[in-house]
């Protein structure tokens, strides 16, 4: 019972600490606005738009334009507005301009470490355009696909929001986008050859129905959308392989080793079952085991929330050994029957 409480327990842990879900476009409100806070300036973005264009070679460079109001967001209100500067002073200071969007362009994905090449931003009135370029947005895939991997974070992550009211896609001249998105964005998203079109707002942004997806772009042909499938599936079979590998081992080895120690001391006790019940015997456990393990790890262990270290091993380990335990006395059973 008490093991059954602490896998209750460990199941509930990823979920009450998933993390909430990201901006498709964290450097057009949410990185400017956090930026500015730090450097002592009211601004609260109010509109924005933005395009990344994606090269072939797997960067791309993403052009932002916001709109934004003296106030200070709700989220950092710590006390009056007038403590803070008007953002117009940004018109007036290129090199802070800079700094500010240089900040809200390192939004674009915290996860992993690449240097975010600042190339222009300009300031007028109540809007800031700002330019740079990301190395890192897409991969080259076999066919001459180009996958963006933008949408498709390995870590923890539990979906997206766009608080923009428009960013669009641009895949790499001479491609389309080739894959079926339209189920991963809903209605708040159009497709349109080598553009996808995302639309929302900043006030009272939607969610996306799927929380990880690829873009795949890939050359106009009668077997484009076949490349498109196996330049995914070139990512996300080893991927899958991997993960099954480095998530099930350790539970495998243990459920063998208790397994296998159970018929190693019933033989040397001089019993043994018949081919039938042999079968019974291993499917009962290995079903013992797998019900309470995949229920709360699944296949391949993807964290959403807090990373829970080698506990899970540690409980396929435990589920092994209860498991053992209970073959013991399940091969005793079938054997005097």
């Amino acid at each position: 019972m008490a093991l059954l409480l602490a896998l209750a327990a460990l199941a509930v842990v990823p979920a009450t600490a998933a993390p909430p879900p990201e901006s498709v476009c964290a450097p057009c409100q949410e990185g400017l606005e956090w930026n500015a806070h730090r450097h002592d300036i009211a601004l609260d973005v109010t509109h924005s738009n933005a395009t990344i264009q994606v090269h072939r070679n797997g960067s791309a460079t993403w052009t932002v334009t916001s709109q934004f109001v003296h106030r200070v967001p709700d989220r950092y209100a710590t006390g009056p507005n007038e403590s803070l500067s008007d953002p117009s002073v940004l018109a007036r200071d290129e090199g802070l301009a800079r700094t500010i969007a240089d900040g809200a362009a390192d939004h674009t994905d915290d996860s992993v470490p690449e240097e975010i090449r600042h190339q222009s931003v300009s300031v007028e009135n109540d809007t800031i355009r700002f330019q740079f370029l990301e190395p890192t947005v897409a991969r080259q895939a076999p066919g001459g696909v180009v996958l963006v991997d933008e949408f498709r974070p390995d870590g923890p992550h539990t979906g997206w929001f766009v608080d923009v009211d428009r960013l669009r896609i641009v895949g790499p001249p001479g491609t389309t986008l080739v894959n079926d998105v339209e189920s991963a964005v809903g209605d708040h998203g159009t497709v349109d050859g080598r553009t996808l079109t995302l639309t929302g707002n900043a006030t009272d942004p939607p969610t996306l129905p799927a929380d990880r997806f690829f873009l795949a772009f890939a050359p106009p042909g009668q077997w484009d959308e076949a490349m498109g499938t196996v330049a995914i599936a070139s990512v996300t079979v080893p991927q899958f392989l991997g993960g099954l590998v480095a998530t099930q081992l350790v539970g495998a080895v243990a459920l063998a080793l208790s397994l296998g120690a159970v018929l190693w001391l019933r033989r040397r006790r001089g019993e043994s079952l018949d081919r039938k019940s042999l079968v019974i015997w291993l499917g009962v456990a290995v079903s013992m085991y797998l019900l309470p393990t995949l229920s709360l790890f699944g296949w391949v262990y993807r964290p959403v929330g807090l990373y829970l270290g080698p506990i899970p091993d540690l409980v396929r380990i435990a589920v092994a050994v209860a498991v053992g335990i209970g073959a013991w006395y399940g091969f005793g059973v079938l054997h005097g029957s």
